[in-house]
């Protein structure tokens, strides 16, 4: 890049653009920001900053909703993850041939007709 006011004043833009987008849905930094990095910025370089500001900023935003859990309204769904879900999610892909399929197959039918991945749990 060099270090023309032009140049300059299109990548600080396109910080804040991404920034923006970042803050407004929680992700998208590097995508909004490459869309112009790369056009006055090498790919190497592009990638790099992608890398070292995406942490940066989601950083910032987990360190700002640190407080915000609580546990104790949580926790019930934390061990219902751990228990409930991880024994079928684990036989994926173990077995073979036809019936490994659909054992995988039926695996995955109950756990989308889990309450807790249906609607009618979350309007509750």
């Amino acid at each position: 890049m060099d270090g023309t006011i032009a140049n300059l004043s299109i990548y600080l833009a396109a910080n804040f653009a991404a920034a923006l987008v970042t803050g407004i849905a929680g992700f998208a930094f590097g995508l909004v920001a490459a869309a112009v990095w790369l056009h006055i910025l090498t790919p190497l370089q592009t990638a790099t900053l992608i890398i070292a500001f995406g942490l940066v900023v989601q950083g910032i935003s987990v360190w700002k909703l640190r407080r915000a859990p609580r546990w104790n309204r949580l926790w019930p769904f934390l061990v219902g993850a751990a228990v409930g879900r991880s024994r079928p999610v684990a036989s994926f892909g173990r077995r073979t041939g036809r019936a490994g399929r659909h054992a995988d197959f039926r695996n995955l039918a109950a756990i989308s007709r889990h309450p807790s991945t249906t609607e009618a749990s979350e309007v509750q």
